[in-house]
């Protein structure tokens, strides 16, 4: 009878596969009350128990995600260890996985079902301005370290990959209002209709917040601090038995206090849409999978600007060889333009076009055993129309120029035991420069000097190798799970800002490879259930960072220790939780902006600091539900450095206080 238990689900595991031609057509609902875990396509790009993944991932499910009462993205995933968030003001933060955080952060790629929501002229997220609803969210996927070869080079530290629910499989609808502190008003609401083989989810919201006291920066006000609206319209069919079509469109308007490169605050209006088309086919030679889509993104500032538009088109084929091997084979293109004053104004634009080939290979060596492999070879073709109007580049065939790379990833999967696994991995990922790092062109005013921002045509691809030991064991005595990983990677090129004062005297605002980095690190947790009632968690990660370059930051800048503990329960009607947070302390340096004949730096002791969120509760009846959230509840702190410039501007970020919100819920 424990045979027949077993085979069971894989069987269902194997049909998942076999008759699904892409990762988002999984019916993770199903999936995961077969499995008793969450089943993620993220790992290798094919459909599997998250607990067999060959590297090390975290899954947010849908409950942890409403349980945690978390305002935004980011909150939720300072739960997960080996990821830094970094806020600097109320709507503004920048994520990393493993280290070398930023402003404007760049080296992760976050996806919402296959299309990435990263703003691609810099490469950075604005969280803040995420077109869905976290009502909508089943989970979250928190892939670690390079997966480059997989997703592209984008994902240079790791990937998010947002999975929201199924107008086909899912009947979402709920209707939220939330007040509180900093004059915080938002109203959400999620409505899906189901059609037979058709169906429509559609998500609309709007938030307004003022900022925190600022007391710590100078002539900045709070007003208006964060304003978001938003809307996602999620199309579903079955066209045939073997097949499907997702039809996808969004749009969110932005305008939120942001921290850019430079350590410069400024307000940052963006206006972004996309449409989304992803068909799928079960065929006799395999899984088939159509990725289509195009994003607007248009960003302004008191000082810069630019008109973004990208459109991906992506071809794969995932099949089996024998009863062992799966074999995916992938194709694709990517055509990326960059408009408006920050490449000089006008007409001018500079774009690129980008093909990549990717396979990956999955080896079921036996029953214990498995190897899975991916590659990616990516050529960019990058270009500019016209001359720049400023900086030292102006030989415009300087800007065509073609870069070639190479990624893979190489994982084992070993289970030890029935409650034993162990992993080891290498692999190599990729942060090709950016539109704007390449090929922007402005000038500046109201600093002191003459000033301008340029790209920088002669950059190099920043590259890191990974390597990664984890093992993970499952503990029923305490209904729970522990889980580590020790890991190693060294970034080659890195990419930073750069500030040059030439002649005139003119400062010139641009980017270079600034050296090498490497970073060792440990992540520990555990969690469990404490006699059936008491849900908990801990998780422990630290980072040791040594650059070999005086020009670069991290090695001080960067947080050593980051601990992290969860817990909640449930009493009647009501539900308690909270998730508390300790880091570590560090020492942060910035450049004056403006300065005339040399670069003088500033540098600040960022305190350890502690940050409690939590949430209680109510069932009101079976419809309506009250809660109460809170953020950051104990410890008035700043997470980025402060300074002044030679201007009396500011530059850094603001310090964080409290903020508490009264949440009204109604499901229908």
């Amino acid at each position: 009878m424990t045979k027949t238990k077993l085979l069971i689900p894989s069987l269902l595991l194997g049909t998942a596969i076999s008759g699904l031609a892409n990762a988002q057509t999984i019916d993770y609902g199903t999936m995961e009350s077969i499995f008793g875990e969450p089943v993620t396509a993220s790992a290798t790009g094919k459909p599997q128990r998250a607990s067999e993944a060959p590297v090390t991932m975290d899954i947010i499910g849908h409950d942890e995600i409403r349980r945690s009462g978390a305002k935004d993205l980011p909150q939720l995933l300072m739960r997960v260890a080996g990821v830094q968030v970094q806020r600097a003001f109320n709507g503004r933060a920048d994520v990393s996985i493993r280290g070398y955080n930023k402003p404007y952060a760049n080296r992760l790629l976050v996806l919402i079902n296959g299309r990435q929501v990263l703003s691609d002229a810099f490469g950075q997220v604005n969280w803040e301005n995420l077109p869905i609803s976290m009502n909508e969210i089943r989970q979250v996927e928190v892939v670690k370290g390079p997966n480059s070869s997989l997703f592209g080079f984008n994902a240079e530290s790791g990937v998010v990959n947002i999975i929201t629910f199924s107008a086909l499989k899912d009947d979402v609808d709920v209707a939220e209002v939330k007040v509180g502190t900093q004059h915080h008003k938002e109203i959400d609401a999620v409505h899906t209709a189901q059609f037979d083989k058709h169906a429509v989810r559609v998500s609309v919201g709007e938030v307004a917040s003022d900022g925190y006291n600022r007391d710590s920066m100078i002539g900045v006000g709070s007003d208006n601090s964060l304003s978001n609206r938003r809307a996602n319209v999620d199309y579903e069919t079955q066209l045939t038995d073997s097949s499907n079509l997702r039809l996808q469109g969004s749009y969110a308007n932005t305008e939120a206090d942001s921290l850019i490169g430079y350590l410069s605050p400024v307000k940052t209006r963006q206006d972004t849409s996309s449409i989304h088309a992803n068909y799928n086919l079960a065929s006799d030679i395999g899984l088939w999978g159509v990725n289509v889509y195009r994003i607007s993104d248009n960003l302004t500032t008191s000082t810069i600007g630019y008109e973004n538009d990208l459109t991906v088109a992506k071809v794969e084929n995932l099949f089996k060889v024998g009863a062992d091997h799966s074999v995916r084979l992938a194709a694709e293109y990517r055509y990326n333009s960059l408009k408006g004053q920050i490449v000089g104004g006008g007409d001018s634009k500079f774009d690129y076009d980008l093909y990549a080939p990717s396979a990956m290979w999955d080896w079921r060596i036996s029953d214990n055993l498995s190897w899975t492999n991916s590659a990616r070879y990516d050529m960019v073709n990058f270009g500019r129309d016209e001359v720049p109007t400023f900086g030292p580049n102006s030989d415009i065939d300087a800007y065509d120029r073609t870069i070639e790379e190479f990624s893979f990833n190489s994982g084992l999967s070993y289970k030890l035991s029935g409650a034993d696994t162990l992993r080891a991995s290498v692999s190599r990922g990729l942060h090709i420069p950016s539109l704007i790092e390449l090929g922007s062109s402005q000038s500046i005013s109201g600093l002191a000097i003459a000033a301008g921002f340029h790209g920088n045509p002669s950059l190099e691809t920043e590259r890191i190798m990974a390597y990664e030991l984890g093992w993970d064991r499952k503990l029923p005595e305490i209904d729970g799970n522990f889980r580590s990983a020790i890991f190693m990677q060294k970034a080659e090129n890195v990419l930073g800002d750069t500030i040059n004062v030439v002649a005139g005297p003119e400062a010139q605002y641009t980017f270079d490879n600034k050296g090498d980095s490497q970073t060792w690190g440990v992540e520990l947790g555990l969690d469990g259930v404490y006699d059936q009632w008491l849900r908990w968690g801990v998780n422990y990660t630290y980072l040791n960072t040594e650059d070999d370059s005086a020009d670069l930051y991290y090695e001080d800048a960067q947080a050593n220790h980051q601990v992290s503990l969860l817990g909640g329960f449930d009493h009647g009607k009501w539900e308690f939780d909270a998730d508390l947070h300790y880091i570590s302390g560090s020492e942060q340096e910035y450049v004056y902006l403006g300065s005339v004949s040399t670069n003088p730096t500033a540098s600040e002791d960022i305190d350890s600091y502690f940050v409690l969120n939590a949430r209680a509760g109510y069932a009101y009846n079976d419809n309506i539900d009250l809660a109460i959230e809170g953020y950051n509840l104990v410890d008035k702190h700043r997470e980025w450095m402060h300074a002044a410039t030679v201007t009396g501007s500011s530059a850094g970020g603001n310090s964080l206080g409290r903020t508490v919100l009264a949440t009204l819920s109604y499901k229908y």
